[in-house]
């Protein structure tokens, strides 16, 4: 069966640059056929990522749209709206993205039509390499990533911008949670794995392509220690958003035993006088408060109730669900 064109889609915000390079980087696969439209939403301010568009619309198929709430979900969902059904390649606007990498999610996409989602591993330049202190603590996204095809089927999560599902699914579970990602409502991170895990419940499998890789351009001011404190803390109000989600119970046992192990990171911070030792007992104790947050919001009720209607979901009326920070 001969390969599926597909769209993309790119959710920017304050990096022209950088979208530029990934923007040159997918043009080649529109020339072949492979690509069948860019669709690039720029959320927030305005800050060049239009004339980029218009610039390189001339030599393919680049469609520039702006969205005004800084919210990569929403700006996700208002991007699905001008998108054709089918599937759909998410990636950001700091990727580099080989010709090669569409055609293998092109021709998986003809073995699986319907009820899949697709994903494949990635590697990391860096603008400066990252203090060692804080290199083992870096998320996926900033060390690379990979995996196993047996293993995605039953459980995990694609890195954000290498994955790929259909327009149908992705409404299908709801789209994506304005509570997730950069500009969620609560700070919380992982949109694209929140996702994930819906379209799991809906029954769409996870397929693994071991040779769908790109190359994640991480600049120095994204890995060094002070912006991981702060993701940290971010990750812990995502950790905490899932975990009350399962059982409010089972998410303050979880929150005991975090605080009870970082209690032992700083004794032993104070006992050898590591600096990473130190470094840990802060990250931890960024992440314990962002998940303390979390259950916070639970308890309130003031976290989003996802949308099944597809008007809503695809953001064509803008800032529907209030704030809930």
């Amino acid at each position: 069966m001969s390969p599926r064109p597909m769209e993309v889609l790119i959710a920017t915000h304050g990096r022209p640059e950088l979208l530029e390079e990934s923007l040159l980087s997918l043009l080649p696969a529109c020339q072949d056929r492979l690509v069948s439209r860019i669709v690039v939403v720029e959320n927030g301010g305005r800050d060049g990522a239009e004339t980029i568009c218009k610039h390189l619309a001339e030599s393919g198929p680049v469609e520039y749209h702006w969205y005004r709430e800084a919210n990569k979900s929403m700006a996700l969902n208002f991007g699905l709206g001008h998108c054709s059904d089918g599937l759909i390649f998410m990636t950001d606007d700091d990727i580099v993205i080989d010709p090669r990498v569409i055609a293998t999610y092109a021709q998986a996409s003809a073995a699986h039509p319907r009820k899949a989602f697709f994903g494949g591993p990635t590697d990391t330049r860096y603008e400066k390499e990252p203090d060692e202190m804080v290199k083992d603590l870096l998320p996926a996204s900033a060390r690379g990533w990979s995996s196993t095809p047996e293993a995605m089927l039953e459980r995990g999560f694609f890195i954000g911008f290498n994955w790929a599902a259909y327009k149908t699914d992705l409404l299908e579970a709801g789209g994506f949670n304005p509570d997730f990602g950069p500009g969620g409502r609560t700070g919380a991170t992982g949109q694209e794995s929140e996702m994930q895990r819906r379209l799991r419940e809906i029954g769409a499998k996870a397929i693994y392509l071991p040779d769908a890789r790109v190359t994640h351009q991480v600049p120095a001011e994204r890995c060094n220690p002070d912006w991981l404190l702060r993701r940290s803390y971010r990750q812990g109000v995502e950790r905490g958003i899932v975990l009350a989600g399962n059982g409010v119970d089972a998410a303050k046992r979880h929150l005991l035993s975090e605080k009870r192990r970082n209690a032992l990171f700083g004794l032993q911070a104070k006992l050898t006088f590591s600096r990473k030792r130190q470094y840990q007992h802060r990250f931890y104790a960024e992440r314990i408060k962002g998940f303390e947050a979390a259950l916070k919001l639970h308890s309130e009720n003031r976290l989003s109730v996802m949308p099944k209607d597809p008007d809503r979901i695809l953001g064509q009326m803008e800032n529907q669900i209030p704030p809930t920070v």
